[in-house]
């Protein structure tokens, strides 16, 4: 049953806030207002993409979003609260909670179809009639998946599905196998002996195939092996041109002929005393560059008046200067020339020290090749190599050969095999056809009798109910789930009935058949009275009073909206299981003499005033 519906601005309404008890609550407003906006916003609440109803759309003007929020107490007595919100982008977003535990928003609607025993597309339409009653008078109920789901038809009619597929399927295969052709079999004793004997000498000849194939690679190892003596002999001349090579440069740099043994004693005598005479040369040429420093300090000591010399360490005179200075310029001649011979003397021994080193790393290095182990001359291995490759391709031919008439004769008994299998099959193809047909027919006939059965009483109920206020004609709801009307004999479809007999027909299906397949406890219809006479309307309005009564059998909880506040006035003070509600501007006060009836205002919003609470 639903307690409490909360709106934010959603279509006609600002705020709203409404309480809900058992019974039937007739909810009353003038047109425009938001009966529609109501019914719609339970519905989207409750049921969500379910209802078929695009939330976006009923976002009110100047708001970002809308926000609905509805608490009902499901048959199991848990209480269940939903509060969804639309935004004018992105997706709608839904929250649950039941008895006050947070739940994924996927167990929202599994709780709500375990709570009502059918699927949540079904019971939106089952449970609301939205649009009002115009709307619902154009179109009747599709009732027919949702009757065969609830009385368990469905799997009876998918079993007859399944066993009249397989039943063809079997005629074909019956039909196939009488149509190939039945040959007669052959003497399988002579074929099997033959077969035999081919296997043996198969597993003969395997084995001399191996050993064919060992020769092969024996005579495949034999000519890697010489081409081997081959690669060791490019190898050898390589190695002898380089060491005759070092040995050229070693004879020059020693300026005689030496043998590859005493080559790198020679060699590294050598190095060293380049290098010793280069270290020689530097230090003399270090001593060179400091005489040349003194005698150009002197000179410059005996130029001007305070003439200087740096020899005697006293000051000479005017008459002693030429011969100083032209000593000491000759010591400066003599110290440079001897610094330059000083330098590429040791420029050449340090050349000289980086050759021998450079001869000494080649020889080092060098490593005279091994001599292979195998004297195999490579064209004996390749004449041996060609001959053992021939006889294992002669062998593997004959091999072929043997193959192929094991396949032949087996080919023979596995085709003798399929015959006596068609055989088989055939007799396996008739009993198959035979049961399948009996099976479909058995699924069908029950699926008749269960609907028959289980929609039946259901029917008669609605027939009963329809005929207290249309006694012509009875109205019939078949096993398909279609309603029509039944007048001289002939059915009448659902757009030969008046618009009364529409609203009427589908009021009474609704209570039926969600009192006879679910558990859903409420039930809300939009504007049901609008569109009917005035009797009729009455006499509606009153059955809808009286519906959630104990012989009813319907729903515990009945709302209608509708702007008809005379009649719905009237059935409140005269039903005490009917309560009103006044949907408008103003408040209203409820009837003094009447205590079950709660009439209480909730605001259609204008621009300027925000709604008040309904309860």
């Amino acid at each position: 049953m639903i307690g409490h519906l909360s709106l934010r601005h959603w279509r006609s309404y600002d705020t709203l806030d409404l309480d809900l008890g058992s019974g039937t609550t007739f909810v009353v407003a003038p047109n425009g207002v938001g009966k529609t906006s109501l019914v719609l916003g339970l519905a989207w609440a409750l049921y969500g993409e379910h209802a078929k109803i695009d939330p976006r759309s009923c976002i009110r003007a100047g708001a970002d979003a809308a926000e609905v929020e509805i608490t009902l107490t499901l048959p199991d007595e848990r209480e269940l609260k939903v509060a969804r919100k639309v935004g004018r982008r992105g997706r709608p977003t839904v929250k649950g909670w039941l008895d006050d535990v947070e739940i994924e928003s996927s167990a929202v609607d599994q709780a709500l179809e375990e709570a009502f025993e059918v699927k949540l597309d079904v019971a939106a339409n089952l449970s609301m009639m939205l649009g009002g009653g115009q709307l619902a008078s154009e179109q009747p109920l599709d009732l027919k998946s949702h009757l065969y789901t609830a009385f368990g038809v469905s799997p009876l009619l998918r079993a007859a599905e399944s066993a009249e597929a397989l039943a063809k399927g079997a005629e074909k295969q019956r039909a196939a196998v009488r149509a190939s052709d039945q040959r007669r079999l052959a003497d399988r004793s002579d074929i099997e002996s033959r077969v035999g004997r081919l296997q043996s000498e198969l597993l003969e000849l395997e084995g001399q195939r191996e050993r064919l194939q060992g020769a092969v690679r024996e005579a495949d190892r034999d000519r890697t092996s010489a081409r081997q003596i081959e690669v060791y002999q490019e190898e050898l001349r390589r190695y002898e041109s380089t060491i005759t090579a070092i040995m050229s440069r070693a004879a020059e740099y020693v300026g005689a002929e030496l043998g590859v043994e005493t080559v790198s004693v020679r060699l590294q005598a050598e190095r060293e005393q380049a290098e010793r005479e280069a270290d020689l040369a530097a230090e003399a040429y270090a001593s060179d560059r400091g005489s040349i420093a003194a005698a150009t300090e002197a000179i410059e000591a005996l130029t001007g008046v305070d003439a200087y010399c740096p020899t005697c360490l006293r000051p000479i005179g005017a008459s002693e200067v030429s011969a100083a200075t032209a000593e000491h310029e000759h010591r400066l001649h003599v110290a440079t020339e001897a610094s330059g011979l000083h330098a590429r003397e040791q420029s050449e021994r340090r050349t000289r020290g980086r050759a021998l080193a450079e001869l000494l790393t080649q020889l080092d290095s060098l490593r005279r090749p091994a001599s292979p182990d195998t004297t195999i001359d490579i064209a004996t291995a390749e004449v041996q190599h060609a001959a053992a490759l021939q006889a294992l391709e002669a062998h593997s031919e004959k091999i072929g050969g043997v193959q192929s008439q094991l396949r032949q004769l087996t080919g023979q008994l596995a085709e003798d095999d399929r015959i006596a299998e068609s055989d088989r099959a055939l007799y396996r193809a008739y009993r198959r056809e035979a049961i399948t047909s009996a099976a479909a027919a058995t699924f069908r006939r029950a699926a008749t009798e269960l609907t028959e059965s289980l929609i039946e009483p259901v029917a008669t109920e609605i027939t009963w109910r329809w005929k207290r206020l249309f006694p012509s004609g009875g109205l019939t709801l078949r096993s398909d789930g279609t309603i029509v009307r039944e007048e001289q004999g002939e059915e009448l479809g659902w757009s030969t009935l008046s618009d009364g007999e529409r609203i009427w027909a589908r009021i009474i299906t609704h209570l039926l058949v969600i009192a006879a397949s679910t558990r859903l406890p409420f039930v809300w219809f939009d504007e049901p009275l609008e569109h009917l006479d005035p009797q009729l309307r009455h006499a509606v309005a009153a059955t809808l009073a009286t519906a959630t009564g104990a012989e009813g059998g319907c729903p515990g909880q009945l709302v209608v909206t509708t702007y008809e506040h005379a009649i719905a006035r009237q059935l409140a003070d005269d039903t005490p299981n009917a309560t009103l509600i006044n949907v408008r501007s103003g408040r209203h006060e409820a009837p003094r003499d009447h205590p079950a009836t709660s009439d209480t205002a909730a605001s259609a919003p204008r621009p300027t005033q925000p709604a008040h609470r309904a309860s």
